[in-house]
């Protein structure tokens, strides 16, 4: 074997094992060459290798992925969201009808969890833990002289030491769930956009939608706007899918408000005009789908309490026809 082939069947063979970026830097660092031919001739040599390469092509090496580990790797998910650039509808079905769509709905929901956790532990002990490293903590006298602290027991430092490597470690999660969340999301968007049987399959299942609208907050632009279009597109085509959405946007509006007010102020600076046109599309849809007045003004008011009033009225003084016309016709919505 040369040595580029070896290092490809190596590679290849991380990838089956789903060895995290950490694992794989700290494998290909820590192995030689030779170490790695003779892993790969115990596991089968170049038979084994293509076998993996075929596994991997196939629906079923997905599905036991995310069935069998808490996290998969960023680059299979990339590979996943690569097969349905130029999907073949064999595979796509075969996808389906393994129940892909259903397993990365439930994995979304999985690092979202992983991500309001992790959040919520540095908001209650971050900042504290933090200052103190940095020594921002001591106490100051009248004067402004700092005043001594007792000299802390051995067991207090220790605590403190696990308590900051607990932070730093939340932090890395966070970050880790982010890119995970975006990308999951991003592969949903994408799969539903190139076969119908993905979109109907995401359609009919309530939880997949609720865990898209959860993540909201989590997403790039571009990724939101994607979810924006797709979904004003679900309520229009699909009544109970309708439903659906709205009633996890009336959950998220109610229990997110932080999140929906910074919503709210992306559509207030405008400066990214393709992503407030296809967020005003999405919220006017939610509000014309409403079969009676009352239904539209209720659905309005999932926005209004967040502060759409106010860029409803500076929007009028605005010089994108486009953000304009848009907003009149969400007034328009709730009075017919």
């Amino acid at each position: 074997m040369f040595e580029d082939e070896i290092q490809k069947n190596f590679e290849l063979f991380l990838d089956l094992m789903n060895v995290s970026e950490k694992q794989r830097a700290m494998w290909n660092h820590e192995y030689s060459l030779e170490d790695k031919y003779q892993l790969l001739e115990k596991a089968g040599s170049e038979s084994f290798s293509m076998k993996l390469f075929q596994d991997m092509n196939e629906p079923r090496y997905y599905i036991e992925t995310f069935k069998n580990n808490k996290y998969v790797d960023l680059s299979v998910l990339k590979k996943l969201k690569a097969h349905f650039e130029s999907p073949s509808k064999d595979w796509v079905t075969g996808f389906v009808e393994q129940k892909g769509m259903e397993y990365i709905a439930s994995y979304l929901e999985s690092m979202y969890t992983q991500l309001t956790l992790a959040e919520d532990y540095l908001h209650k002990y971050g900042k504290r833990i933090l200052q103190m490293k940095k020594g921002t903590n001591v106490d100051e006298d009248k004067d402004g002289e700092k005043e001594e602290e007792d000299e802390e027991e051995p067991h207090d430092q220790k605590r403190f030491d696990w308590e900051y490597d607990m932070v730093m470690e939340r932090q890395d999660s966070v970050v880790m769930c982010k890119k995970q969340v975006d990308m999951l999301v991003s592969l949903l968007l994408k799969s539903s956009e190139a076969d119908n049987l993905c979109a109907d399959t995401l359609c009919r299942n309530y939880y997949s939608l609720r865990s898209i609208i959860f993540s909201l907050p989590y997403l790039s632009n571009d990724t939101q706007a994607k979810l924006f279009d797709m979904f004003s597109c679900f309520c229009i085509l699909h009544k109970t899918t309708y439903e659906y959405i709205l009633h996890s946007l009336t959950h998220f509006s109610q229990s997110k408000g932080p999140a929906m007010k910074k919503l709210m102020k992306k559509l207030k600076r405008a400066d990214d005009l393709e992503w407030s046109a296809k967020f005003l599309m999405f919220v006017n849809t939610v509000v014309a789908k409403g079969e009676t007045i009352e239904d539209r003004v209720e659905a309005r008011d999932l926005f209004y309490p967040h502060g759409f009033e106010e860029v409803r009225v500076e929007a009028e003084l605005s010089t994108s026809d486009e953000l304009s016309k848009s907003l009149q016709h969400f007034s328009a919505n709730t009075l017919t």
